[in-house]
């Protein structure tokens, strides 16, 4: 995206002698340059806006927040997403929102299910097996390191 040029259109009308008449292409130009800047302020609105209503998809009402850490590097925050019929979720993030994960109970249910099976897994294994598999890649479990 171009970067918006601050430039007032009164800065335009300054490019010109107040004591001259102005032509009929310096009304143009100033014209124009009225035009780009009311459509750049409506571009950045708009982002505003867009931004706003982002973030208003993920912000949880009644919400509860634990320390994960002692360090505070991460937390759990219940609550229910108003603008999801007010559904309740777990979030798992970062005290600055940059990472995230969030769950509605039955996906976090299912997560709990297949962690534990995980768990298992790594606990008991004795040769290389596969894991799981992630777009192209495998991963490998192997009683000494995970591939």
């Amino acid at each position: 995206m171009d970067m918006v040029n601050k430039e007032s259109p009164e800065g335009v009308l300054k490019k010109y002698d107040e004591d001259g008449p102005l032509n009929p292409d310096q009304w143009n130009n100033i014209e124009q340059e009225m035009v780009r800047v009311v459509e750049e302020v409506e571009i950045e609105e708009t982002l505003k806006l867009q931004r706003g209503l982002q973030n208003e998809e993920y912000r949880l009402l009644d919400e509860i927040i634990y320390p994960l850490t002692k360090s505070g590097s991460k937390f759990l925050s219940v609550g229910v997403l108003p603008l999801k019929d007010f559904t309740p979720v777990l979030r798992i993030c970062n005290p600055q929102l940059t990472a995230a994960v969030l769950f509605e109970l039955a996906d976090f249910e299912e997560f709990l299910v297949k962690l534990n099976k995980l768990v298992m897994i790594v606990k008991n294994v004795t040769k290389d097996c596969l894991l799981d598999e992630l777009k192209n890649y495998n991963i490998l479990l192997s009683p000494h390191q995970v591939l």
